[in-house]
């Protein structure tokens, strides 16, 4: 056994390399690091780390899932090629945790680990035949299927504790040891049964954790965005950010009311074993058994060719399934072989993610908008030729600032092509030339705000456009989006619609006012009923008690973003602490200089550092 384990280390290292899609580390030779070097990896570790806690904790991820694993291949391959750099808290690539501190944990038994992952066949076979030389010559015939594939779901992964067939408990992953209890949440969720069912003459077992994935269905997803937006909430980015933010929810009836579907795929701890059920094929049944939906596209594979197979077949017809699916995974079927191959720290060795390439679609750009963000960054949008993409109705898509404009030699009218990765909203990645019309428009960038007049200012060539008015209407109204978000202060009600209604009434002109409403000037200057006025002041209130770093990164500070705010916090313990700060005590938190100015410019203000004053000292770590 310790010559397998020792064989099937090297075979998680190959995977892994596999993972990463075999990027180079330019540039980088043994021995000790430059400054560069260093400063590069300590940048990687803090931005991949930022980037988990948006994409889990906040279900607001800001890059695809090409772009986040390209981060972690540079940072594995600088530390492969510096050990001496590696640092025994690095984990990129380890599990992130989703923990929200309105909800109480509890730890799994065994825990919920992540899965390794490739983007390329090259990674698939290679996982695959190092599996099937494990397995004796001549096995093949009288052993089942040595593979499973079966779609990789885009939603949240959760493990269901049933006691004696009872459901008592729902934990979301979590770290991977110990994850937040839903419990209330997900009972109001269709498909995730009270009781087991039991079988005549079956005894269930005292103990089992059912793990499986939460989503919402496009259809749904759909139809709950448009009833967001005349509500004037603000829609979801897409169906996994809606499964996660409902999922955290504190009004179980709410959760009710927006539809999400779960699927099972496997179980943690089971005590005690099932009997006769020897493979992962007849555990899927023995689920389906007890009332549990399944994973309905699963198909048996016996060697690498027939993976390759299931993955092609999969791939085709996966733009026709009713549900977000992000790639396959692929699972060793004989669950003792699952048992010797055993697991890494954060993924088991018996399976691996297979991640699709990007969907790619053809539109045609009709115009191109500017879009004015909280800090004043101007992000050019394509209008488009509505089109389906990924399961959802595109009309707008990123192009991400003017440089990008130039270097794809975009014009009005061309027909382009635009991907959707992942989570992230659509962007136009390239033209089809041999389709331009002769009408076709070039756009001129413009050098003053329409609304304000101030000028619009292009820095590094190109790659950013920035307002420079703080006080344009423009920027305010996006401020105050950005504050009232659910990254940030999450006052639920508050969505762009209500946001200009109060605008327009004269009763909001910047983020302060927000706390100075009341409910007969709510009830007087809109066309809010009452029911609505009470919902939108409880969720004000209770904003006033949100942790104080998404207040600060709320604001719009330039150069402020999470990841700052939460060092700041961290160091200071409260906004009122930050807000006095001077700027040498600033800096010594850790945080750049660029943002130690714009964070004592900022509170110079006495309206911002009176409102800073007003929210109640955090709670003290439970």
């Amino acid at each position: 056994m310790s010559a397998l384990r020792l064989f099937m280390l090297f075979l998680w290292l190959a995977a892994s390399c596999a993972a990463a899609d075999s990027a180079p580390a330019d540039n980088v030779s043994s021995g000790n690091p430059s400054r560069t070097v260093l400063s590069r990896m300590t940048w990687l570790r803090e931005e991949i780390a930022r980037h988990d806690r948006l994409y889990f904790r906040d279900a607001a991820p800001e890059l695809t899932d090409f772009e986040y694993d390209a981060l972690c291949a540079e940072l594995r391959s600088l530390e492969k090629a510096f050990p001496t750099a590696v640092l025994p808290a690095a984990n990129a690539g380890a599990i992130a945790d989703d923990h929200s501190p309105h909800f109480s944990r509890h730890r799994h038994r065994v825990p919920m680990l992540s899965l390794a992952k490739t983007h390329t066949t090259d990674g698939v076979r290679a996982f695959c035949d190092a599996i099937a030389r494990l397995v004796p010559a001549g096995a093949n015939a009288t052993t089942p299927a040595l593979f499973t594939v079966e779609p990789k779901f885009d939603g949240v992964a959760v493990s269901a504790v049933y006691e004696n067939g009872k459901l008592v408990r729902v934990l979301t992953r979590g770290d991977g040891q110990q994850g937040d209890d839903v419990t209330a949440n997900a009972r109001r969720i269709t498909g995730i049964p009270k009781a087991l069912r039991d079988s005549v003459g079956e005894t269930l077992p005292r103990f089992v954790e059912i793990r499986g994935e939460v989503y919402c269905q496009f259809s749904v997803f759909e139809k709950q965005n448009r009833a967001l937006g005349a509500a004037g909430a603000t829609p979801f980015a897409s169906p996994r950010n809606f499964a996660a933010g409902t999922l955290k929810l504190h009004d179980p009836d709410e959760v009710a009311r927006r539809g999400l579907s779960v699927v099972f795929y496997g179980t943690g701890a089971v005590v005690p074993d099932l009997n006769g059920v020897k493979t992962y094929a007849k555990q899927l049944a023995w689920l389906r058994e007890k009332g549990l939906p399944t994973v309905t596209d699963t198909v048996e594979a016996k060697d690498a060719a027939s993976v390759m197979d299931a993955l092609r077949a999969l791939g085709k017809k996966r733009s026709r399934l009713p549900y977000p699916v992000d790639g396959a995974v692929i699972k060793v079927n004989p669950l003792t072989l699952r048992q010797q191959l055993g697991s890494a720290a954060d993924a088991p060795r018996w399976a691996l993610a297979f991640k699709f390439p990007p969907d790619r679609v053809k539109s045609v750009l009709e115009s191109i908008t500017l879009q004015v963000g909280a800090t004043g960054t101007i992000t050019p949008v394509a209008q488009l030729k509505p089109v389906r993409l990924g399961g959802v109705n595109v009309q707008r898509a990123t192009l991400y600032n003017p440089a990008n404009i130039t270097r794809l030699d975009l014009r009005e009218g061309d027909t382009v092509f635009v991907e959707r990765r992942g989570d992230v909203i659509p962007a136009v990645t390239g033209v089809d030339l041999s389709l331009r019309p002769a009408t076709a428009k070039v756009f001129a960038f413009p050098e003053k705000c329409s609304t304000c007049g101030m000028p619009i200012l292009l820095e590094n060539n190109g790659a950013i456009a920035r307002h420079t008015n703080p006080a344009c209407p423009l920027r305010i109204i996006q401020r105050i989006k950005r504050f009232v978000s659910r990254p940030h202060a999450n006052i639920a009600g508050m969505g762009a619609s209500t946001t200009q209604k109060l605008i327009d009434a004269g009763l909001v002109r910047e983020i302060p006012d927000i706390y100075k409403l009341s409910r007969n000037s709510l009830l007087s200057n809109t066309r809010m009923n009452a029911a609505s006025v009470d919902k939108l002041l409880a969720a004000i209130e209770r904003s006033r008690h949100a942790e104080h770093w998404r207040i600060l990164a709320g604001l719009g500070i330039e150069d402020v973003g999470v990841s700052t705010a939460r060092k700041l916090l961290t160091h200071f313990g409260s906004l009122r602490a930050v807000a006095t700060a001077d700027r040498p005590a600033l800096e010594t938190s850790g945080i750049p200089p660029a943002a130690a100015r714009a964070i004592q410019k900022f509170f110079a203000n006495k309206v911002w550092s009176d409102f800073a004053g007003q929210f109640p000292p955090p709670r003290p770590p439970e």
